[in-house]
């Protein structure tokens, strides 16, 4: 199946989930995360702020800074992923895209970031994904070293035999769903 129709598929599963569902496996997702060792070694988490029915990060963004841990959000300036700092009372605005963000981005750039938590519409079991088509985070990837670890949350419904990836795409070491956690070479 090609990209372009499992995303649209993926998407229109996604949206079909409940609050409740949504709020079940995000639970469990972002608890398995917290209590991994990526997480508990890591002094800096870049993490996206949901929206719409993505996996929820907000109970991960309040351990983040319980734990002292720097927190780092995306920002998306023109073509790119911008990374700012995100403090815990931080004011959060709507960007063009509905995607909310810091009313006054602190840009920090990668160096220093552990982790990096990534949303998808789906992930298949060797890590690849397929996000929202505009490549973002495919050009942010492309920037990272082998010492950030990658993780994709993903609902366990969205886990999908295989994903069709292009050279240029990047894995995750990890995809954390609300049923397992898959670990990748």
């Amino acid at each position: 199946m090609s990209k372009e129709l499992l995303r649209k598929e993926m998407r229109a599963l996604r949206d079909g989930f409940s609050d409740e569902y949504i709020e079940a496996c995000s639970r469990k997702i972002t608890a398995a995360f917290m209590e991994s060792d990526i997480y508990k070694s890591s002094g800096a988490v870049m993490v996206y702020l949901s929206i719409g029915s993505e996996v929820r990060t907000d109970a991960l963004l309040k351990k983040i800074f319980e734990d002292g841990k720097v927190c780092a959000v995306p920002v998306v300036r023109g073509k790119e992923i911008k990374i700012s700092r995100f403090y815990k009372d931080g004011a959060l605005v709507r960007s063009a895209f509905g995607i909310p963000e810091p009313e006054f981005p602190e840009y920090c750039g990668i160096s220093g970031i552990d982790v990096i938590v990534i949303p998808a519409l789906a992930y298949d079991a060797r890590g690849y994904r397929i996000g929202y088509g505009g490549g973002y985070y495919d050009r942010l990837l492309s920037r990272v070293g082998s010492d950030i670890a990658l993780v994709g949350f993903c609902y366990d419904k969205l886990i999908v035999d295989n994903i069709d990836y292009q050279p240029h795409d990047i894995k995750t070491e990890i995809v954390i769903s609300d049923k397992r956690m898959i670990y990748n070479e």
